[in-house]
């Protein structure tokens, strides 16, 4: 299957360039789009399954937050729907899939689904749908979804269509066998770059087995040596396993070593030994080319830190983080409007404002020049505003709890005199 990159990493060694040299059309590209069952199959991976659900999880670590005094009992109330959870998965099957359905799950009949959406219909959570059983109905109002041959019909009032990736290739035929068809797959966008990383692996650890360790052996080498001042039988036999030895060290050379273990009794010779350097470079290679393929930093997709004088990976992290801020406002934001709509009309409640909560969490040592920074500026405006600017900066120590336990009564906010 991967018999170009195969056929390429060996002209590396031998130096070739026939017209069997393919160096420089080494890449493999699928024939076409991954089926759902072979992502699937990916998903098994660590590494593609980061890429599918390393921006879902970062979303649902930083959730959102209710500006009311009463934030539990709306904390609550997402616990009871698992609303979180319905996010998270609706996100992670976009990404693999393309695009998904959201569809609450009413309390009533199913055939009711293909009516418009009520007013008040009770719902037990939500249900999310891969788009390759998802097709357009009969009724241009309705999704037809297809569970084990049968079908079930659905208004398109009662689902949110939540679309991964755009799709520029529209050479398949819109609303067919496979489905909508209205994203694309980042599992499919990967694909290339993970089986050239890791073809190029398996083609490279074959290499090592075969061309570098060379052992040949000879028995009782070493009692030999002994016996051979004994008789001339014995010394002609010691001769001729010397010459066996020195046919094989007759290929030495500056890059081909050899070793001649007499405890062991193995000769050992080490080919290609000055150039291995090239292919821990060809290994980085295809790993550098996937990570760039996913578009996310090293640390999110390998789970290791980037490497470098001085480099923590922070600047990377932060332009993700980025990324991450701008897809939460564009797909989650209104997706979680619409589904309190659908909260708000079976429990008949109203849910507060809220906002998502922080994606880059300071360290320790960040928290601290932070706060330093907070305080030198509290000081110069308090110098020159005295008193006035006192109730705003205790607010601040507040909400921060900058200070845990100190209680800022209004007799520690001062006599409105400065020290």
């Amino acid at each position: 299957m991967f018999k170009r990159i195969g056929a390429s990493i060996k002209n590396i060694f031998s130096g070739q360039g026939t017209d069997v040299d393919m160096a420089g059309a080494t890449s493999y590209c699928p024939r076409a789009e991954l089926s759902p069952s072979e992502i699937e199959d990916l998903m098994r991976v660590p590494m593609v399954r980061n890429v599918a659900e390393c921006v879902p999880d970062d979303i649902l670590r930083a959730w959102r937050t209710f500006d009311d005094k009463n934030s539990d009992k709306f904390f609550d109330i997402e616990r009871k729907f698992n609303l979180s959870e319905s996010v998270h998965e609706a996100l992670v099957m976009s990404k693999i899939y393309g695009a998904c359905l959201i569809v609450p799950n009413y309390v009533g009949s199913v055939e009711a689904l293909k009516l418009p959406r009520g007013a008040r219909e009770k719902i037990i959570g939500f249900r999310c749908i891969p788009q390759h059983i998802v097709h357009q109905g009969v009724d241009n109002d309705c999704y037809r979804v297809t569970f084990e041959h049968a079908g079930v019909e659905i208004h398109k009032s009662r689902v949110y269509l939540l679309v991964g990736k755009k799709r520029y290739d529209y050479t398949t035929k819109f609303g067919t066998s496979n489905g909508l068809n209205v994203g694309q797959s980042e599992i499919d966008l990967v694909a290339e770059s993970f089986f050239n990383m890791a073809s190029s692996d398996q083609q490279i650890s074959h290499l090592l087995a075969k061309a570098i360790v060379d052992v040949r052996k000879q028995r009782n080498l070493a009692s030999d040596a002994v016996k051979a001042t004994r008789s001339p039988q014995m010394a002609a036999q010691f001769s001729a396993k010397q010459a066996y030895l020195a046919e094989a060290a007759a290929y030495a050379s500056n890059q081909q070593s050899v070793i001649c273990d007499m405890d062991d009794e193995d000769v050992i010779r080490l080919s290609v030994a000055n150039g291995l350097g090239g292919l821990v470079s060809i290994s980085e290679r295809y790993t550098s080319l996937f990570v760039a393929a996913t578009t996310y930093p090293r640390t999110k997709v390998l789970g290791e830190q980037v490497a470098g004088l001085n480099n923590n990976g922070g600047a990377d992290l932060r332009r993700y983080y980025d990324r991450v801020e701008h897809y939460r406002s564009q797909k989650v934001w209104d997706l979680l409007r619409w589904m309190d709509g659908h909260i708000e009309a079976s429990e008949n409640i109203t849910l507060p404002k809220w906002k998502f909560g922080n994606l880059w969490q300071m360290t320790e040592v960040e928290l601290v020049e932070y706060q330093n920074k907070v305080a030198e500026r509290d000081a110069k405006y308090y110098d020159i505003l005295g008193d006035a600017v006192l109730e705003p900066i205790i607010d601040g120590l507040k909400k921060s709890n900058t200070y845990q336990g100190l209680d800022f009564s209004a007799s520690d906010v001062g006599n409105g005199e400065k020290n």
